[in-house]
């Protein structure tokens, strides 16, 4: 919950105060396009902490590599909360801001396939893998609601000059010291027992990052393309943002719009995993994608009307949809893999579908809005993008295999 607290500040901050603190020196529309840049960079990165994190986590333990993964997070998170903006330190801003995303993004990289290994390892004589892990996946809901209100709290109480000034920096210094509470509860930790069989053995694999894209190539493909179909509120929740504020909405209401929807979607995502313990992941995960995919433009249909109970309702079941297929990634993708290269076959794919992500966010999605004249006439172009996504995911859940009952 702690580390996803500090991605969702990113989704705001990257759209609601970054383009005026560090891209301050070119015009709006770039330097909102840079903003969104340094989000999706964060996604780019993700690969290379998976393959890191997950190569340690598969042969020193999964909970030792998880305290490094947070610890990463955290201190990036403070960086960001007092580094100096472009009017004080000019062009060195920006970079440095990048670079303290990419190194986030490696240590988020990280933190998936070793949560999600760690949690399914310990219930693996349950039943009920899917409630047990869905924890994990509504936890980085309750992160999402948390961040939204943060900042609902922090623009009603400041104007919008005090809070590009200081406001959003006090939601990340927050976010900051919290993340030393997830430190000390990950330190307390134990391994799983399937790992620390492993170990006794002496059966952990030399090179298990190697070993699981060698063995699993499609698996990983097709993984991928299933969390980027669930991804919602890091693929359209940016644009979103953008096309609301391009609307003349109200910043404190878009921020209150996502909170409501973060609510809902603890719900759908618990829910989802429950189910899939019973209908098996591969038709949860359909069910998701198909839904979210049907609903997307009658969603921005209703946006277009600016009615706030519209705005509202609308938002809250497009979140409730894809939070559904959220819900199950945790107890699909380590079931997956053997547990000699778990966390890192686990990790990958979720990586890999983070940079899907990554790609529609810094690249697509700014294209679109460039050629299109700005995020109210772009909309229609980004649900096609957004839908041919989701065709991929639906693909995928037919070519791996049903695993609701696997033995770890």
């Amino acid at each position: 919950m702690l580390e996803y607290f500090d991605f969702y500040c990113v989704v705001f901050a990257s759209t609601l105060a970054w383009p005026q603190v560090f891209f301050s020196g070119v015009s709006p529309a770039l330097g909102t396009a840079l903003s969104l840049l340094s989000l999706g960079i964060f996604y780019l990165s993700n690969p290379l902490g998976a393959f890191i994190f997950g190569h340690f986590g598969d042969k020193i333990g999964r909970k030792t590599v998880l305290v490094w993964t947070l610890l990463l997070m955290g201190l990036g998170t403070l960086a960001i909360a007092v580094l100096p903006g472009y009017d004080a330190i000019g062009v060195w801003a920006p970079i440095t801001l990048v670079v303290i995303r990419i190194v986030q993004g490696i240590g988020f990289g990280g933190e998936f396939g070793g949560a999600s290994t760690w949690i399914s390892e310990c219930a693996a004589e349950s039943n009920r893998r899917g409630f047990w892990t869905g924890w994990m996946q509504v936890a980085a809901y309750i992160a999402a609601f948390g961040a939204s209100s943060s900042f609902n709290i922090v623009l009603a109480l400041s104007t919008h000059q005090a809070f590009l000034d200081y406001g959003w920096r006090i939601i990340f210094g927050v976010g900051a010291l919290v993340g030393v509470v997830g430190l000390m509860l990950r330190a307390k930790l134990s391994d799983s027992a399937i790992f620390e069989a492993l170990k006794r053995t002496k059966s952990t694999e030399r090179e298990p990052a190697s070993k699981a894209i060698r063995n699993h190539p499609m698996t990983i493909v097709a993984l991928a393309l299933i969390a980027a179909s669930t991804l919602y509120a890091s693929t359209l929740q940016p644009f979103i943002i953008l096309y609301l504020g391009a609307s003349k909405v109200d910043p404190v209401f878009i921020s209150t719009i996502a909170a409501y929807s973060s609510g809902v979607t603890i719900i759908a995502a618990l829910l989802g995993a429950n189910i899939s313990d019973v209908i098996g992941r591969r038709w949860a995960a359909r069910v998701s994608t198909i839904t979210s995919t049907l609903l997307v433009f009658p969603l921005f249909l209703l946006l277009k009307t600016l009615n706030p109970v519209f705005m509202i309702l609308s938002t809250m079941i497009m979140y409730g949809a894809s939070g559904f297929g959220f819900g199950v990634l945790a107890a699909m993708f380590p079931e997956q893999f053997p547990a000699k290269y778990r966390y890192s076959g686990t990790g990958l794919a979720f990586s890999l579908g983070r940079v899907v992500v990554g790609l529609q966010v810094t690249i697509v999605f700014p294209t679109l809005i460039g050629i299109s004249g700005g995020p109210l006439l772009a909309w229609p172009l980004v649900v096609a993008a957004y839908a041919l996504i989701n065709a991929g995911g639906l693909i995928s859940t037919f070519l791996i295999k049903e695993t609701r009952q696997a033995v770890l």
